[in-house]
């Protein structure tokens, strides 16, 4: 059994989709993978929990192009609503967090020197371009922040990255079971440099008559 789908198109002919225990495609390959990927368009929605002082929240969350590929850009669209008065511009950070809970990408808005205008609702869109993610599924917890916790709302959106991998080869499990992203990599094989001759030479010894 394999998630990987760049391996099962290289070396299958045939392929089997699995549903809660029974079989849910017994066919060819190009309609098992299909099939495979539509089914996470239907991934339920995580529970959403929040806290924070609540002069701001976000609402309306999006990501569009659900699932995404490994290595495509992803778009997250939020809005920022006021709800009691607030004067002071405010930042803000979503943290992308896979299935085991690790936070694998961490985007705040003052690393690219954005503070947001309190004075009327704000409508964002993070885009990330790197890294590529592993197939799986993902949850973006969202924070509003200023001096201190203005709206924290885990589970504000979530996405699926589709399991095709971004790389050329039929990649095995166990190639990518260590990692938590999926580096942009490449080797170079460098041409053999012929090693200098050593010259050796052997010194007489004696003593002046």
């Amino acid at each position: 059994m394999s998630h990987q789908m760049a391996s099962i198109s290289t070396l299958c002919t045939r392929a089997l989709v699995l549903n809660r225990g029974g079989v849910e495609i017994d066919g060819g390959v190009d309609t098992a993978v299909r099939a495979y990927t539509a089914s996470f368009r239907s991934a339920p929605a995580m529970p959403l929990r929040r806290s924070g002082s609540g002069e701001l929240r976000v609402v309306n969350t999006f990501v569009a192009d659900e699932p995404v590929q490994a290595g495509d850009p992803k778009y997250i669209r939020f809005t920022i609503e006021r709800v009691h008065d607030f004067a002071v511009p405010y930042y803000v950070s979503a943290n992308i967090v896979d299935e085991r809970e690790r936070v694998v990408a961490q985007c705040d808005s003052r690393l690219v020197g954005l503070w947001l205008d309190p004075a009327s609702s704000q409508t964002a869109v993070l885009h990330i371009r790197q890294p590529w993610l592993l197939p799986g599924d993902y949850r973006v917890d969202i924070m509003v922040c200023c001096w201190g916790l203005i709206d924290l709302l885990e589970g504000a959106a979530h996405f699926t990255v589709a399991p095709e991998i971004p790389y050329p080869g039929g990649a095995v499990e166990e190639a990518l079971e260590s990692s938590m992203v999926l580096p942009d990599f490449d080797y170079v094989i460098q041409p053999a440099i012929a090693e200098p001759a050593v010259r050796h030479e052997v010194a007489s010894g004696g003593s002046d008559t």
